[in-house]
């Protein structure tokens, strides 16, 4: 049985934090621009949120930080959805209350993250 030396644990947790984070970052930039261009829909939002806490669920290692990510995009989802709806809404209150509600959700996301 070969024993580990005392520093490789910490580096390949950092290093794969770092992966995790950058895995994260590209996932909300490309959600932004596919939800944007009118794909996703309230069906797929729930479809992946249920698909992907059932995975990260079963995953020892990414369990936690793996649920906090998909409960994370899944309320990114809902937001950019209600964004793509009231856009076109005459009342300027309402688009600028959804607006505020997606920096929101977005500025607390990369707060997580």
């Amino acid at each position: 049985m070969k024993k580990k030396c005392f520093t490789e644990e910490p580096v390949l947790n950092t290093y794969f934090m770092l992966k995790i984070l950058q895995f994260e970052g590209e996932m909300i930039a490309k959600l932004d621009v596919l939800f944007e261009g009118g794909c996703g829909d309230e069906e797929y939002k729930d479809l992946f949120r249920s698909l992907m806490l059932g995975k990260c669920e079963q995953h020892a290692a990414l369990r936690n930080q793996g649920i906090k990510f998909v409960k994370t995009v899944a309320q990114l989802m809902e937001r950019l959805l209600e964004y793509r709806t009231i856009i076109t809404d005459e009342n300027k209150e309402n688009r600028m209350s959804c607006v505020v509600n997606l920096l929101v959700s977005v500025n607390f996301v990369f707060l997580i993250i």
